[in-house]
């Protein structure tokens, strides 16, 4: 149904854009009525979107066979791309300090304009 609603969605946008309207000037909540409408009316936006999520499930398949046209394509991990990427996540971690109970039930003061946060 999420597929089949941004189908509708866009069908709907664009039908606003064709009669020469913003579709900014329109709230998310119209577009969406508009759309599930749509979709009552015309079954074809579910066979269309049933064949999108058909395709897409197609073309990502299981784990094994992905791996396996990424060897076949020749494209290999980057063992620096890796440790960097260890090394940001290991650094992140150390940089956290855990908060006691009662300072993380305290919410942050807020800024005065100009004024920078105290470290």
């Amino acid at each position: 149904m999420t597929e089949a609603r941004r189908i509708a969605r866009q069908i709907v946008k664009d039908q606003i854009k064709a009669a020469g309207e913003k579709v900014s000037h329109y709230t998310a909540k119209a577009i969406t009525e508009a759309a599930n409408g749509l979709i009552e009316a015309d079954p074809t936006i579910l066979e269309t979107a049933k064949a999108n999520l058909a395709a897409a499930s197609k073309k990502v398949g299981d784990q094994a066979k992905a791996k396996a046209a990424l060897a076949k394509a020749g494209i290999k991990v980057d063992p620096k791309l890796v440790a960097k990427a260890e090394a940001a996540k290991k650094e992140k971690k150390k940089e956290a300090v855990p908060l006691s109970a009662k300072q993380a039930a305290i919410p942050a003061k807020p800024q005065a304009k100009g004024q920078r946060p105290h470290a």
